[in-house]
């Protein structure tokens, strides 16, 4: 199985359009999404999961910032086991096409 792995650090404006536009992009082959919260210091508590359920994606979180390289380094070493490939997306990407 192939994932999507994405970290959430940016403000909630930011990472609403993000997501609505990963969302979106996604259509004809989407993939699973794990969603790793990094607690953006200025979101409010449960932004991020709010998110996570409005998409379908899969919450992971350890409920405090890590530091970008840690938290994606945690997160690829936590991959499931049946992982083939995994593509990395930045919370504060804006894709426009599929």
């Amino acid at each position: 199985m192939n994932y999507l792995l994405t970290v959430a650090y940016a403000n909630q404006k930011v990472l609403a359009a993000s997501y609505e536009a990963l969302s979106r992009t996604m259509v004809t082959k989407p993939l699973p999404v794990l969603m790793w919260d990094n607690c953006y210091p200025m979101n409010w508590v449960g932004f991020g999961a709010d998110i996570a359920d409005k998409y379908g994606f899969n919450y992971l979180t350890d409920g405090e910032n890590l530091g970008l390289y840690a938290a994606w380094a945690q997160r690829l070493a936590k991959i499931p086991k049946d992982c083939e490939k995994v593509i990395l997306y930045d919370g504060d990407n804006f894709p426009t096409s599929p």
